[in-house]
């Protein structure tokens, strides 16, 4: 399961993913807002919260993802920051691995960091 998060400060864009996420719901609600983003010209700022009972994500989200980065790759210089809001485990590990393929920074926080996650992601230093 897929939702948009709203009200976050900065002009950043976000989701909370749960349970699978399946393509579908990544088509219905994360592809628009990146695609929104990516037709602006500011800084793109991006929250990723994942809830408790977050599975995994199925192979058609997967493939998407895959193809949405390739499509997006003229706009990595505008990527500023990508906050990621996660207590599982194998998530905040790929992340730290593959930090280095993101553009912009990226940073984990706990979900008891939540107001934290949000304040740095829409640009304010820490």
């Amino acid at each position: 399961m897929v939702e948009r998060l709203e009200g976050l400060p900065g002009g950043a864009i976000g989701v909370r993913v749960w349970g699978t996420l399946r393509k579908r719901e990544y088509d219905a609600t994360i592809a628009p807002q990146l695609d929104a983003a990516a037709a602006g010209d500011g800084p793109i700022r991006y929250l990723l919260q994942v809830g408790p009972g977050f599975d995994g994500i199925d192979a058609g989200a997967m493939w998407e993802d895959a193809k949405e980065g390739l499509r997006l790759i003229g706009t990595h210089s505008r990527w500023e920051r990508t906050a990621v809001v996660s207590e599982v485990d194998w998530i905040n590990r790929a992340i730290n691995l593959f930090e280095w393929m993101v553009p912009g920074e990226i940073r984990v926080f706990p979900h008891a960091e939540q107001a934290a996650a949000e304040a740095w992601v829409a640009g304010e230093p820490g």
